[in-house]
């Protein structure tokens, strides 16, 4: 919804656990507003899996010219995702579920959604990673069609604790 704008967001983890936030501009021209995301999980492993159990809050800041309270668009997400190694590389799949897509702003609470994500990464001698995904919204009794999602992008450690990640992200819907 970024209509190509520029978004970040900040990560901590500390063994297992981690919390983050990040931001971003939305909405139309005449009416944007900021979305706030903050999240956190749990990332055990079994064997040779890696698990990712977490939950994510979708928060959006008021604004007067959007036409409606977007502060309603509110919801939270749970995560269940894992992720293998395979020769150098990494593969996961992830399902997202809301229990109210659309948060209170379409007056219902029964449109509940899931997200089925595939994923993989590789990482170089450089510890650069390469990485990309491929998933689908699958949303009942909403405004948006279910559609597919895309992203590839590339991570650099700057430090041990600091990396950033440029990343290219699509849909299939307008």
């Amino acid at each position: 919804l970024t209509d190509g704008e520029v978004f970040g967001g900040v990560d901590v983890s500390i063994n297992q656990f981690y919390v983050g936030t990040w931001v971003s501009n939305t909405g139309p021209d005449t009416a944007r507003w900021t979305e706030y995301d903050i999240y956190g999980g749990w990332k055990p492993t079994v064997g040779p899996a890696t698990l990712d159990l977490g939950l994510i809050y979708y928060g959006y800041t008021d604004n007067d010219n959007a036409g409606f309270d977007t502060s309603d668009l509110a919801t939270y997400e749970l995560k269940v995702a894992g992720s293998v190694p395979v020769g150098g590389a990494t593969l996961g799949a992830a399902v997202y579920w809301t229990p109210n897509y659309g948060g209170d702003a379409t007056g219902t609470d029964d449109d509940d959604g899931l997200y089925y994500e595939i994923n993989g990464a590789y990482t170089f001698t450089n510890k650069a990673t390469l990485s990309g995904a491929v998933g689908m919204v699958d949303v009942s009794d909403y405004v948006v069609d279910n559609y597919t999602t895309w992203n590839l992008g590339v991570t650099y450690p700057i430090t041990d604790h600091v990396s950033v990640d440029a990343r290219y992200v699509g849909t299939d819907d307008n």
